[in-house]
């Protein structure tokens, strides 16, 4: 790869720097049809503000039972789960990433140096009862920007992952799981 370039893993994917970003926070707040909305016009107008832009990453924690509704809405390429096993702490009873363990400072043998990423050197350095977290994973999604990116990661593509139940639109604003396996079975709320 030439300097100022970043490439994706082995699909040999390569970028100019500047051509990847990532959305890092959508919050919903009940509001899927709004967030959705949003979502699409800042696409909209990230596509004609940064024509050098190619793709946009985002992630759903799978910690936090996040399954990716709002790029599933706006139609995100789904390509599966990210760091799953990936360890983090619990430290003074706070989840807090082993990269953050790194980046503080302690002192050993009187030099200050970087606190080791494992659980030993965090229970002695840090919180004596510190915690091993295991991570359930990331759902990762991609935004193509343009044509040529969508038919580059297109062959990534994997089915949307869903609820284990599966929803059933009731009206405008509510909707409930039916964990029935008899479709027959499966009526909307109140019609019984």
């Amino acid at each position: 790869m030439e300097p100022g370039q970043i490439g994706i893993s082995e699909h040999n994917i390569i970028f100019q720097w500047g051509g990847v970003l990532e959305l890092t926070r959508v919050a919903l707040n009940g509001k899927q049809e709004q967030t959705s909305r949003a979502v699409a016009m800042s696409i909209k107008q990230l596509k004609k503000d940064c024509p050098h832009c190619r793709l946009i990453v985002s992630y759903a924690d799978c910690d936090q039972q996040h399954l990716g509704t709002i790029y599933q809405a706006t139609n995100w390429i789904y390509t599966g789960l990210f760091d799953k096993g990936d360890t983090s702490f619990l430290i003074n009873g706070k989840k807090t990433h082993r990269k953050s363990v790194h980046s503080r400072m302690v002192v050993i043998y009187g030099k200050k140096v970087h606190c080791p990423e494992n659980i030993d050197a965090v229970r002695r350095f840090l919180d004596p009862n510190a915690q091993v977290l295991v991570t359930a994973g990331k759902r990762k999604y991609l935004m193509p920007l343009d044509k040529a990116m969508k038919k580059q990661i297109l062959p990534l593509a994997k089915p949307y992952p869903k609820n284990e139940g599966e929803w059933t639109k009731i009206d405008r604003n509510s909707f409930k799981v039916d964990n029935t396996t008899n479709d027959a079975e499966k009526r909307p709320q109140g019609q019984e």
